[in-house]
């Protein structure tokens, strides 16, 4: 087995999220469906990978996430991965302390999607939405 200098696998993450993240621009999943196929768990693992307090990696992804979704240019169902990915990484429990300063974009994101011709894109606001209020405000834990 080929050992690796340390430097040369310390960044792999970055390669394949830009990787992704350069798909996603050029349209490249538009004929995936069914929940995303796998795309936004990939980019929430890689996004984990990133050391504590290194949270550049995570605010580049989301920012590009959300300009994506806002432009134009970017099909709808491209739009429906990015809404999936972003509920994903709202979800996550590991990145909870790194995702603080998106929570209002996340909000404004969901709800800009509700007003969508599409009929995935609001479906795929609303689960964001909701995962947007489950992280904020939490769940109703009664009779527990």
């Amino acid at each position: 087995m080929r050992k690796f200098p340390k430097s040369d696998l310390s960044n792999i993450h970055v390669v394949y999220l830009n990787q992704i993240m350069n798909s996603f621009e050029n349209n490249d999943f538009k004929n995936i469906f069914r929940r995303s196929a796998g795309i936004p768990p990939a980019i929430v693992n890689l996004l984990r990978v990133e050391p504590k307090g290194r949270i550049i990696i995570i605010n580049n992804i989301i920012n590009k996430l959300l300009t994506m979704n806002d432009s134009p240019k970017i099909q709808r169902e491209i739009k429906v991965h990015i809404l999936n990915t972003l509920k994903l990484i709202f979800q996550t429990s590991k990145l909870k302390f790194d995702i603080e300063p998106f929570i209002v974009k996340g909000f404004i994101t969901a709800i800009k999607g509700f007003s969508s011709e599409d009929w995935s894109i609001r479906n795929s606001a609303l689960m964001l939405f909701s995962a947007m209020c489950k992280r904020t405000i939490g769940t109703n834990k009664i009779g527990k």
